[in-house]
């Protein structure tokens, strides 16, 4: 049965994120709608996917994802690659959707935006729930 849930950012501002209602089975569920359906369109969040610089952006972690890779970026401000090691991180990310991982790896290599289709972009959305919370409404108390 569903219910309604406020789904907010816990990390931003509510002027930066306003909360949602959002109706569904489960808090978890209420988290993928809001990823899917509103933060996949954020312009910013696109940029961040869209970005292949790999400090501060999307593909960091696939460039730099040991210990040593990030004590080597830290020390020099580089990192040494291996395409094929890169390539693997895409496809274990994707791992549910190996068909947008494809067109993740076509972008990284021909910067087509045309590959980054909605799809691309709410999967990478709904894949980090981290920073936004599910409230049901009727466990909010109200003042009268």
């Amino acid at each position: 049965m569903n219910k309604q849930y406020l789904v907010a950012s816990s990390e931003e501002g509510l002027e930066t994120w306003p909360p949602f209602v959002v109706e569904a089975n489960s808090p978890e569920q209420a988290i993928d709608k809001f990823l899917r359906q509103i933060y996949s369109k954020d312009p910013g969040f696109q940029e961040f996917v869209q970005d292949m610089s790999i400090n501060c952006s999307f593909i960091e972690r696939f460039f730099i994802a040991t210990d040593a890779e990030k004590a080597q970026f830290d020390q020099s401000g580089r990192v040494d690659y291996d395409l094929e090691v890169i390539a693997k991180r895409v496809r274990d990310f994707f791992v549910n959707a190996p068909d947008l991982g494809e067109k993740f790896l076509r972008y990284m290599d021909t910067r087509d935006e045309n590959e980054l289709d909605d799809s691309v972009f709410e999967f990478i959305s709904a894949a980090d729930p981290r920073g936004v919370l599910a409230l049901a409404l009727d466990s909010i108390p109200r003042l009268r």
